[in-house]
């Protein structure tokens, strides 16, 4: 007697195998968004942080220039920039051009906004949300150069994730 081979799977075997494939997929796929937000975070908030040293190191060779070239001597490389181009333009302000424009940083939450925007007051802050503000400070209410810049971490629900600030 010949015995029949069965080939293929019947559909009771189908039903679990999807059955057990959708369940794994229902675990896994809110695990990898929440780490994709983390990491969006995680560098959001490393870029405020190692901003200040960047932001302290121009604001001290602004005021005591020493002229030399500033780049290589700080983490972001923005080309040629002197101090005398700081005190004209203004540390904060040429910090954000560099990171948003000639490093094309920008938002990691939302690609089309820039990450760093220059304010010269805390009003309206909390309206930049996944942005990093550098707000200038002023020593005396007639001076025209900034001798300290905050800077301010927005998270997405606006509020102060991160707040420091470099001063001279």
């Amino acid at each position: 007697m010949k015995i029949k081979e069965n080939k293929g799977f019947s559909l009771l075997e189908l039903l679990v195998v999807i059955a057990v494939l959708s369940l794994l997929m229902a675990i896994a796929i809110p695990l990898l968004l929440g780490f994709r937000d983390k990491s969006r975070m995680a560098v959001f908030l490393r870029a405020a942080k190692e901003s200040k040293a960047d932001l302290q190191h121009w604001l001290d060779d602004a005021y005591n220039p020493s002229g030399r070239n500033l780049s290589p001597l700080v983490s972001v490389d923005c080309g040629s920039v002197t101090a005398g181009e700081l005190l004209s333009v203004g540390v904060a302000t040429k910090y954000a051009y560099c990171r948003n424009i000639v490093l094309h940083e920008q938002s990691p939450w939302t690609g089309d906004i820039p990450l760093w925007i220059v304010k010269n007051d805390v009003t309206g802050i909390s309206s930049y949300t996944g942005q990093i503000v550098l707000v200038h400070k002023y020593n005396t209410s007639n001076s025209t150069w900034a001798s300290s810049v905050h800077i301010y971490a927005i998270g997405l629900d606006g509020t102060v994730l991160y707040e420091d600030e470099a001063k001279y």
